[in-house]
């Protein structure tokens, strides 16, 4: 398929206002490709999309605007991302961060000399204008299953997030990978998908990416007084949903260090579920949570992998409720004490 752009820049947009001129004018300053800029509007009742229409024209940037009819949550528009985009490549910019101003030369570069699906570069957190640098080692992978052996063993699956990472489109429309529909975490399995497709991969240690940390952040969480269902059952399902990804990996040199991995993430929402029960706006019982803790490996496999923590994980999966109810809420005390 013919591709109108090098690269697409993909940028979700709801209340962003105070934020997004930042974003779109850093990448005004880009060099060396041909871009669009992908303006994912989640019906934001702000001038948000105005301010970057603006921008991107006054400075000659090609804008398309794909405008949902409702309010779908991140994870539908950024899967309207990969359906709309006319790049090559596939970028997503948060519109509260911004670009370095050599940032898209400097990885279509590297994409282009290895003919790479996935290039990810390094990345300054900046929080209360302090900033601190993620570094990447310069690295590139080339034979099959080996980024993601590198990436769950050492890298914690990359599931940050999916900004500052070039991906080939044609990749993601080939083996289907795909959002789920979520409005929280659905990053993670969107990445541990990519994970299990690439082959050939650029890490960068050079920066370019600004990600700006401040109370509107959509991954910031704050205390509230009531924690909604749906919300609830929308990390319930991202965690499910991760340890069927894991389930179809048996047989992969990596299969155990992504199954321990998933596991991580799940304990953490069970703690996480039992900790806040009294915050929660319907209560999770013992099913749901049965349900999470269920291992996809057996006692035998975590063994042989090693490691004291993974088989301390899989001892407290298989701990009746109430044991480890009661697990979670005494170390939740003494972390407080």
């Amino acid at each position: 398929m013919k591709t109108a752009y090098d690269v697409t820049v993909a940028m979700p947009v709801f209340h962003a206002e105070p934020y997004i001129a930042e974003a779109v004018q850093s990448l005004t300053r880009q060099k060396g490709a041909t871009i669009e800029l992908l303006l994912l509007d989640d019906c934001s009742e702000d001038r948000s999309v105005e301010i970057a229409l603006d921008i991107a024209q006054r400075n000659g940037l090609h804008v398309t605007v794909f405008r949902s009819r409702q309010n779908s949550g991140v994870g539908v528009m950024r899967q309207c991302a990969i359906e709309q985009s006319c790049g090559e490549y596939l970028f997503f910019l948060d519109s509260d961060d911004r670009l370095s101003d050599d940032c898209l030369e400097i990885m279509l570069g590297e994409a282009r000399c290895h003919q790479a699906d996935l290039v990810i570069g390094s990345h300054c957190d900046v929080k209360n204008q302090v900033e601190t640098v993620k570094m990447e080692l310069q690295q590139v992978f080339t034979e099959p299953d080996a980024f993601a052996q590198y990436a769950f063993t050492q890298h914690a699956g990359y599931a940050g997030g999916v900004w500052n990472k070039l991906i080939r489109v044609e990749l993601l429309r080939r083996e289907h990978i795909t959002f789920p529909p979520f409005r929280v975490g659905e990053d993670v399995p969107f990445i541990f998908q990519l994970l299990t497709k690439v082959t050939r991969v650029v890490t960068i240690s050079h920066i370019t990416y600004y990600y700006n940390i401040h109370p509107g952040s959509l991954c910031q969480y704050n205390p509230r007084a009531i924690i909604p269902e749906a919300e609830i059952d929308t990390h319930v399902r991202s965690k499910m949903l991760l340890k069927e990804i894991a389930a179809g990996q048996q047989g992969k040199p990596y299969y155990m260090a992504l199954v321990c991995l998933v596991m991580d993430y799940t304990l953490d929402t069970v703690r996480v579920l039992i900790e806040k029960r009294h915050v929660l706006a319907k209560p999770v019982g013992p099913a749901t949570i049965r349900r999470l803790t269920v291992h996809p490996a057996s006692f035998l496999q975590v063994v042989r992998y090693g490691g004291i923590r993974h088989v301390v994980n899989y001892l407290v999966c298989h701990l009746p409720y109430p044991l480890l109810k009661w697990l979670f809420i005494v170390k939740k005390k003494l972390r407080s004490s």
